[in-house]
């Protein structure tokens, strides 16, 4: 074979080699382009659902807060209630320990002045002078 020939064959092969590269890389170019308008495709999707999402949570943090704020006011409006009706009976409760009080301080100065009046009598039957 000579020079001519192999510089033949080599330039068809070169040819060939070119169109298929070429196919290739329109091949290659249009799935590309899929690739991306179907990426594009899809972060636009994402970016709308996240939006909705946004709004979703925004509104459910809305309707919780004005639940969360009834509950408050309607536990603040109880604990009034609770507070009155204990202020009442703790008031009924320091009258009577009150009285109480007063009674166990009038036995014990009782009980007091009998403790003191057998001491002196006992102090004094031992022949000592005891005066208050």
């Amino acid at each position: 074979m000579n020079i001519w020939e192999s510089l033949t064959i080599t330039g068809t092969l070169a040819t060939i080699l070119g169109v298929f590269l070429t196919i290739y890389a329109m091949i290659n170019n249009k799935t590309l382009k899929q690739e991306a308008k179907l990426t594009r495709e899809t972060i636009k999707e994402l970016g709308e659902l996240m939006n909705n999402s946004k709004k979703e949570l925004a509104e459910m943090m809305n309707r919780s807060n004005k639940e969360l704020a009834e509950l408050m006011n309607n536990s603040k409006k109880e604990l009034a209630e609770l507070i009155v009706e204990n202020a009442k009976s703790t008031r009924e409760a320091i009258k009577e320990l009150g009285k109480e009080l007063g009674k166990l301080i009038i036995a014990d100065g009782e009980r007091t002045r009998e403790i003191v009046r057998s001491f002196k009598k006992k102090y004094k039957d031992e022949g000592g002078n005891f005066e208050l």
